[in-house]
């Protein structure tokens, strides 16, 4: 038989670990979200999930793992952000390659 999870549950488990979830939390946000932020989407990414956890004891080390993926898909975001190249990349004649040509100015 399922047992229904619901909100409570989550909040009676999550209640303990509150404090070094946090400050976990606090020591993998800097220079990349605020804490707070990291915190929240944790917890949401986890409440979504909860049900499929088998054991509940187990709920730090979860969320740990939570916000690692988290901070990599921002690490992630970042340097492909950072790689973008701001112009057009035009043909050179007689050429295979491409080169970058600065955005015109109106």
């Amino acid at each position: 038989m399922i047992k229904i999870v619901t909100h409570q549950d989550f909040l009676d488990w999550y209640q303990p670990i509150h404090a070094p979830f946090v400050r976990f939390c606090s020591s993998k946000a800097i220079g990349w979200l605020e804490t707070e932020d990291l915190v929240q989407e944790a917890i949401l990414a986890t409440l979504q999930g909860f049900y499929r956890i088998e054991h509940k004891d187990k709920l730090l080390e979860f969320m740990i793992g939570v916000v690692k993926n988290i901070i990599g898909k921002h690490h992630r975001r970042a340097k492909f952000k950072s790689k973008r190249p701001s112009g057009h990349l035009v043909k050179r004649k007689g050429n295979s390659k491409f080169m970058l040509l600065p955005k015109r100015s109106p």
